[in-house]
């Protein structure tokens, strides 16, 4: 079922896609690396507060690539409809649920004003060992999976849970 995506909008990729895939990358990236020490245009901090952050997840909206979403460890769920060139060509998205991990955005393949984040951002630092006194792990836990109907505008839960 995860390879539908990628197949967009076939249901299988053809046998060499891998291939053609890894190939196609790899020219792109050694583009990349001429092009990208010539840039005039450094990288800039846009979450909320413009300190250091870590993206989790991009979702591109392929009937529309200007239009992509961004999940953050800290800063929520962002958009762009643009190509997201520059800071001021990104907004935050709300949610009305008290969310501020995104590790993953999806956007249905056959409704592109239906879309899936995955909150909170848990991960093991290392070196915490089994002492349950010791918290082994950290980052944001999440609420589970949200769903909007309207891409993105308002949102509501995808399984049915209580606060309790």
């Amino acid at each position: 079922m995860w390879s539908y995506q990628g197949a967009y909008p076939s249901e299988s990729l053809p046998a060499a896609g891998w291939a053609t895939a890894f190939h196609e990358r790899a020219e792109r990236l050694a583009v990349s690396r001429n092009t990208r020490n010539n840039s005039t245009q450094p990288w800039e901090a846009m979450g909320p507060w413009n300190t250091a952050g870590r993206t989790l997840a991009i979702e591109i909206n392929r009937p529309n690539p200007s239009t992509m979403y961004v999940g953050s460890t800290s800063g929520g769920l962002w958009r762009t409809r643009s190509g997201g060139d520059g800071a001021a060509a990104w907004e935050r998205v709300t949610t009305g649920f008290p969310v501020l991990g995104v590790s993953t955005v999806r956007i249905a393949p056959s409704d592109t004003g239906i879309m899936y984040i995955g909150t909170g951002e848990v991960y093991n630092p290392g070196g915490a060992g089994l002492d349950p006194w010791l918290r082994p792990f950290k980052g944001s836990y999440g609420i589970g999976i949200l769903k909007s109907t309207d891409g993105g505008q308002s949102w509501g839960k995808a399984l049915d849970w209580t606060y309790d």
